[in-house]
């Protein structure tokens, strides 16, 4: 692992004896007589996709241009293409389709004066370094054009330009710019004679130095960024079809990129469909038991990938406090090995709005918390499962919500619906009554009476919600893209005519009624304050402890091992920060884990985990 580790104060997580008049509220027993399970080690990996099923392989691709083939239906005006704007107020743009490059490439860019395309989506320009223009043009005969490498106000020269006259017929063209000054964003810039015009196609600008040096390669930055993460497969599409006219990077590309990595390559099947986890950090803390308490395998899809994983596109998203959320989920799943087959973070490249491992602006690739905790998980995962039992707090996730009746399918027609407490969104104890009637006995569909709903969608997605079909309740909780069952199914007795259905929530005590008798009932979600799994790894002789602290305090916890004994040494990896912080192109090192060798003072012993925080104990054992 190639860690920059930052410095810091040893103020939180100092091992030592706890003092009397400061109890634990925590306890963390590693029992070494239960017998082991084999650990996952192929579990984590990345992915080209995004967390909603696009395929975006341009930002794999070192090609600095967006649209460089025009095949993006962009606005009607005539200053601006998709990645493209005029150069001047007397500038125009056109797609033209009248003289197409070839039949597989029909349109291209018809420009009067000049263009400028943003480089800077795929990097920044460094004194020295070397990029590499082709493209195909023809424009008015004896007309001169000239092309530049700028800043990102398409002013300042980056390079020589390079002058040259128009021919008359599609002809192509190869040259080489070297940069001359240092800047995070660039543009490149098409300019010509008043009054002449150019088309354009086919357009790319690469850095010489892509992955290993290949031509029109892949990008350094990122594949050293995946490198980092010790990934054991890379999913890719087999379509791989760009929207966006950029070029397209090959599934041959992907594999050969394994190769070079010595990862399995496993390309996604159009008919493929895997679970998705993305919801908010809360809702992520709170399902971090979904699989150790999934006594039936309802959860668990050893057969298939995950489809999307994370926090992208929540509020969360980016900070310290999703990276938090995401462990403890992970830990859920590290705790049961085989209840899903691979994790892949989505996106692997996001921006700051939306969120990702890492984050795209100014010109290069920004790690956030969570691309730390993913790498560090990778990193530390142990050969055999440990036996770890945690005790600690809950806190229940009483959510603010209305109330609404939704049907699926033909089975229940639905005559009214009443609130009758909790028609306020700032209301979490209310109740939801519904008259309903079955339309005939088997048929498909069902009726979902929610409360405590926040009224969004996707990964924002969070109620509580009473399902009825033709012969079962069940109470589920809607998280994010999860739909995680608190109570049910329980058969119900069919019976003709109209019924009465009602969905209760009274702080942390969920019910539904049928004709005013109580059928089901569950208890809130909840949060834990801690969440540990601990591995062994023969070979070693060591113990990895995992913890993640959801709290906003510190969590003074006692740490204990049954059935055998460890050194009076620790190796501890430590990611804490305040909930909000994150890591920016300005702050890139805002968050960064922290490492040091301690010595134990005794054991059993105390540990102070950190507010907000993930942290990794090695223990050697003797």
């Amino acid at each position: 692992m190639n860690l920059r580790y930052a410095a810091a104060l040893l103020a939180a997580g100092i091992l030592g004896a706890c003092r009397p008049e400061m109890p634990t509220t925590s306890t963390i027993t590693i029992d070494l007589n239960r017998p082991t399970v084999a650990v996952d080690r192929d579990l984590y990996g990345v992915t080209s996709e995004a967390a909603d099923g696009t395929v975006r392989p341009d930002e794999w691709s070192a090609d600095m241009i967006t649209n460089g083939s025009f095949e993006v239906d962009g606005p009607s005006a005539t200053d601006s293409i998709a990645g493209w704007r005029a150069l001047t107020t007397g500038s125009a743009l056109t797609i033209d389709a009248r003289a197409p490059l070839s039949e597989t490439n029909r349109r291209s860019l018809l420009v009067r004066g000049g263009v400028v395309a943003d480089v800077s989506r795929g990097a920044a320009a460094a004194r020295g370094e070397r990029f590499e223009l082709t493209c195909y043009l023809h424009g008015t005969v004896g007309r001169s054009l000239t092309i530049s490498l700028r800043d990102s106000l398409a002013g300042r020269m980056l390079a020589e330009p390079l002058r040259l006259t128009l021919p008359d017929a599609w002809t192509t063209l190869r040259h080489t710019f070297t940069a001359t000054d240092s800047v995070c964003g660039a543009t490149l810039v098409f300019e010509t004679d008043s009054g002449a015009s150019f088309g354009l196609d086919m357009v790319a600008l690469f850095p010489q130095k892509t992955w290993r040096n290949r031509p029109m390669g892949l990008r350094t930055d990122l594949i050293e960024a995946i490198t980092d993460l010790r990934p054991r497969f890379i999913r890719f599409s087999g379509r791989m079809m760009a929207d966006d006219g950029s070029r397209r990077v090959t599934a041959s590309e992907y594999t050969r990129l394994c190769q070079d990595l010595n990862i399995r390559p496993v390309m996604i099947k159009a008919d493929e469909s895997g679970p998705k986890y993305l919801m908010d950090a809360d809702l992520m803390m709170t399902q971090s038991d979904l699989f150790t308490s999934d006594s039936v395998g309802r959860y668990s899809s050893s057969a298939t990938y995950a489809d999307a994983f994370g926090t992208s596109g929540t509020d969360d998203a980016g900070t310290m406090r999703a990276a938090v959320g995401e462990a403890a989920f992970l830990i859920g799943v590290e705790r049961r090995p085989g209840c899903v087959r691979g994790l892949s973070y989505t996106p692997l490249i996001g921006t700051p709005s939306t969120g990702g491992l890492l984050l795209a602006a100014m010109g290069r690739l920004v790690r956030t918390p969570s691309y730390y905790v993913w790498q560090l998980f990778a990193d530390h995962r142990g050969r055999r499962l440990l036996t770890t039992n945690v005790t600690t707090a809950r806190k229940p996730l009483l959510t603010y919500g209305k109330a609404s009746v939704a049907v699926v399918g033909d089975a229940f027609a639905v005559e009214s619906a009443d609130t009758l407490r909790g028609n306020s969104s700032r209301t979490y104890n209310g109740s939801l009554s519904a008259r309903l009637m079955r339309k005939m006995n088997g048929a498909s569909g069902s009726v979902r009476l929610r409360i405590r709903d926040n009224g969004r969608t996707g990964a924002l997605r969070d109620a509580i919600v009473f399902e009825l079909t033709d012969s079962t309740v069940c109470l589920i909780h809607e998280s994010g893209t999860l739909d995680r069952v608190l109570a049910g199914p329980i058969e119900i007795m069919r019976s003709p005519g109209w019924m009465e259905a009602k969905v209760e929530c009274v702080d942390e005590a969920i019910c539904g009624y049928i004709n005013n008798v109580r059928v089901i009932e569950a208890a809130a979600p909840s949060r834990p304050s801690l969440v540990a799994v601990a591995t062994s790894d023969p070979n070693s002789g060591t113990i990895i402890l995992k913890v993640a602290n959801t709290t906003q305090h510190d969590e003074r916890t006692a740490l204990r091992i049954e059935g055998g004994s460890v050194a009076t040494s620790a190796h501890i990896v430590s990611l804490a920060a305040p909930p909000t912080a994150r890591n920016t192109p300005l702050q890139p090192t805002a968050v960064m884990p922290v490492i040091r060798n301690v010595r134990l003072s005794r054991w059993p012993m105390v540990y102070v985990f950190p507010a907000n925080s993930v942290t990794i104990l090695t223990l050697k054992m003797q």
